[in-house]
């Protein structure tokens, strides 16, 4: 344990609080006791210093990797957002698509087209009184040939 004790500072003149004060005198008790507590507190300071570099080697790792997955995550977030427009779009096209098929579909199934088609087919009505003229089929009609070697 180390001892202190104080000496009068020499006087002055002035009635200062100052000029009383008195200057602190150290003495230490044992060398030995001095240097084994230091090599102690040198210890104890490289066990705390190796525990602060390893927590702050923890925290920067958890950093780097908090950093790095969010990073990674919003990239696949906007990935998936544009594949989903891209998907939604294909889908509009599609659906326009089968929209003017069914129209075709209409169309073509309709009573008026398939008149159309019959009578461009050379077919007549029957059972109606009406009777549609016909265009006679060509008989013996020179069929072109294509010259060969």
């Amino acid at each position: 344990m180390v001892k202190t004790t104080r000496k009068p500072v020499a006087r002055t003149t002035s009635r200062s609080p100052r000029a009383r004060r008195t200057a602190p005198v150290i003495r230490t008790a044992d060398r030995r006791r001095a240097t084994v507590r230091t090599v102690r507190q040198r210890r104890r300071a490289k066990a705390t210093s190796a525990l602060q570099v390893s927590m702050m080697v923890l925290v920067v790792s958890m950093l780097v990797s908090f950093v790095f997955s969010s990073i990674l995550g919003n990239s696949m977030l906007e990935k998936t957002r544009r594949e989903r427009i891209a998907a939604q779009n294909r889908t509009r096209v599609a659906q326009t698509e089968v929209n003017r098929l069914r129209r075709d579909l209409d169309e073509l199934s309709s009573m008026e087209s398939v008149d159309r088609w019959a009578m461009s087919a050379g077919m007549v009505l029957t059972g109606s009184g009406i009777s549609r003229p016909t265009v006679p089929p060509v008989l013996n009609a020179e069929v072109p040939t294509v010259a060969s070697r």
